[in-house]
């Protein structure tokens, strides 16, 4: 039954599977591996693991299969293979018999290649979305439906290690006396009305001078009809002054 059980888990498993002997050499494998590394299945069987994984997998696959071999827990990690580019998660596992004598090691590969391009692009989405942040002079905001910001964008002269309510305070600090009073009673009085907000203030900028900032926000509505939360952007008017 365990036969059986193993022969149909090599033959259908979503994933790639290899069996590696003491000497090196592949003794089992099934088709998806093989489709993976671009080989006839029966091509790979009594090949030395070195002439399918030695130069085509970065980093060196083979280095960390020998180290399993001794004895070595080393866990899974991501492996390319060069020819085809494919980025593979690779666990490896010692398997020994009933005395604890090594019989080889057992490689379950799967292909994350789709994951790991996603989550490249991801990251460059997010570099790029906060580079426009940092050059540009937009800062995001956001506030619960009672007008208190719980989310604060980083903006020039503000570390970037701040917290949200840091942040606020920080932006706080800056805006003129004059316009700070007249802005917060506007906005509260504006919250009622469910209305898109929008209001002018003046900024100190790290270089000594005012800049005139704009401020918008826009409600979020439930089915209801009640404000979920208020989503805003701060821009630099100075020019139109």
């Amino acid at each position: 039954q365990r036969l059986h059980q193993l022969e149909a888990l090599y033959q259908d498993s979503p994933v790639g599977l290899c069996f590696i002997d003491c000497q090196m050499r592949v003794v089992s494998a099934n088709p998806r591996l093989a489709s993976y590394l671009g080989v006839g299945l029966d091509f790979m069987l009594r090949k030395p693991a070195s002439q399918l994984f030695g130069h085509e997998m970065t980093p060196d696959l083979m280095a960390v299969l020998l180290r399993v071999m001794a004895g070595e827990a080393c866990e899974a990690a991501e492996y390319r293979h060069q020819p085809s580019g494919t980025i593979f998660l690779i666990a490896h596992q010692l398997i020994a018999d009933a005395q604890q004598l090594p019989l080889g090691v057992s490689l379950v590969v799967i292909d994350i290649t789709s994951r790991v391009e996603a989550e490249t692009q991801l990251r460059q989405s997010e570099t790029h979305f906060r580079t426009v942040l940092e050059l540009g002079p937009n800062v995001t905001w956001r506030a619960g439906p009672d007008g208190l910001v719980d989310y604060m964008g980083e903006y020039v002269d503000c570390p970037s290690d701040a917290s949200h309510h840091e942040r606020h305070a920080c932006w706080l600090a800056r805006m003129h006396p004059e316009d700070r009073l007249r802005v917060r009673e506007t906005w509260l009085a504006h919250l009622p009305s469910k209305q898109p907000f929008r209001i002018e203030f003046r900024i100190l900028w790290p270089d000594g001078s005012w800049r005139w900032m704009r401020s918008r926000a826009f409600p979020v509505l439930d089915d209801a009809g009640d404000v979920q939360a208020w989503y805003g952007i701060i821009s630099d008017v100075s020019t139109e002054h």
